[in-house]
């Protein structure tokens, strides 16, 4: 690791851009706050290059230190796009409501793709501000660049579990006008999934409306069909896609809870996407129980949606750490331990502290997600652990994911 007071001293001394230039990043992997001063000095002198100057402003949103903000902001109006467009980038880092506003000044700029992050930003920083930024946003800006519009959507999903059941039948409409439009492909996916998920609150779609958008979408299209179908198991006419040949259909009987028409599929079937797809419609129906048979399936994606439905079902946990210790499934293994609350932080904490990436950033976002089970009673030494990885990860969205899975904890007492 390094060393802070080596880097420091290189950082106010080193002469050869090329090897200066990467300075700020090592600060962000070594993620000391001490740095943010110095960094943030760096970032507001004009005099430095715009080179450095950016990497600063990366490293300050990368290290999520809230005393970052002050600098951020007096650098919001620099002539350099690429500077504003940093700087609105780590605002988003830095989980401040305040920081809603600052990058909203910006909504507007001349420069596209700085506009684009400014879209983007707002839909990691969650709160009621951040969504309302984001509808007069889409409102002020629907004939813009579809590449903008899209980012609007794609954050108000992000963001819908904030939207109240009263006011939900606005982006229900919003939704299906998007979908009838002559908008680009990925506005419209991004509209399917936001309808999708404003269905998912409870409210009734247009069974009819939903039928004739499927039938305009080419059947082996990736991205708009499979949400729109999957939305088709709010209806009370779910039975009409039955025929369909798209496997995603099962999770839409799942959806509908029609459980003896997916068992009825399940029974004599052989096609693994069938088998994958079938298993996630009983997941989307909470039936989890009488699958285990599917857990030893040597395809591994059916294997590891098996595995889920035994963790769900709350199962003994010895078969989910043995899938973890055998490789088999791995990270699925560890993703979905966390169901079995205080039984399975041992293994978290193991995971948490290893030289695997990936099993770090999997344990960090489970470990959030044990707060809130009621399995969990060892919640301090759980919040422990995420403070020693907030400090100590030398992955900077693995401290960041710790520390909102701190401040959710905090939220909550």
């Amino acid at each position: 690791m390094y060393d802070f007071h080596e880097l420091l001293y290189n950082l106010k001394n080193e002469k050869n851009l090329d090897v200066k230039k990467y300075l700020p990043d090592k600060f962000a992997k070594l993620g000391d706050w001490r740095s943010t001063p110095y960094l943030g000095e760096l970032l507001i002198n004009k005099e430095e290059t715009d080179i450095i100057r950016i990497e600063c402003a990366e490293s300050l949103g990368k290290q999520g230190d809230f005393n970052a903000i002050k600098y951020l902001k007096k650098v919001l109006n620099d002539p350099n796009p690429e500077i504003r467009r940093t700087t609105i980038w780590s605002l988003g880092q830095i989980n401040d409501i305040n920081n809603v506003n600052y990058i909203f000044e910006l909504s507007t700029d001349e420069d596209l793709m700085v506009r684009r992050w400014v879209a983007k930003s707002l839909g990691r920083l969650k709160s009621d501000l951040s969504l309302n930024k984001l509808n007069s946003y889409l409102k002020s800006n629907f004939h813009d660049d579809d590449k903008l519009v899209a980012d609007i959507i794609r954050s108000l999903n992000h963001l819908h579990d904030l939207i109240p059941k009263s006011k939900s039948h606005h982006y229900l409409e919003l939704s299906y006008s998007i979908l009838e439009s002559n908008k680009s492909k990925f506005v419209k996916q991004a509209a399917s999934i936001l309808l999708f998920n404003i269905l998912s609150m409870g409210n009734e779609p247009n069974a009819k409306m939903l039928l004739s958008l499927i039938e305009q979408c080419p059947l082996n299209d990736p991205l708009i069909r499979p949400n729109l179908i999957k939305s088709m198991g709010f209806s009370n006419e779910v039975e009409k896609i039955h025929n369909f040949k798209d496997p995603i259909k099962y999770q839409a009987i799942g959806i509908s809870h029609n459980i003896d028409l997916l068992t009825q599929s399940l029974s004599n079937n052989s096609d693994p996407n069938e088998i994958l797809n079938i298993l996630k419609g009983f997941e989307y129906a909470r039936h989890y129980f009488n699958y285990d048979n599917f857990i030893n399936h040597s395809d591994l994606n059916i294997h590891n949606q098996a595995l889920k439905l035994y963790a769900l079902n709350r199962s003994p946990i010895e078969i989910i750490i043995d899938s973890f210790n055998e490789n088999y499934g791995k990270y699925n293994a560890l993703e979905i331990l966390k169901y079995y609350g205080d039984h399975a932080l041992k293994i978290y904490e193991q995971s948490s502290f290893s030289t695997d990436k990936m099993a770090r950033q999997i344990s960090v976002k489970a470990m959030t997600s044990l707060i809130m089970y009621k399995n969990t009673k060892n919640k301090s030494h759980l919040i422990s652990m995420l403070n020693k990885i907030s400090k100590n990860d030398v992955i900077w969205h693995i401290r960041r994911d710790a520390r909102n899975g701190i401040e959710y904890f905090n939220s909550l007492n």
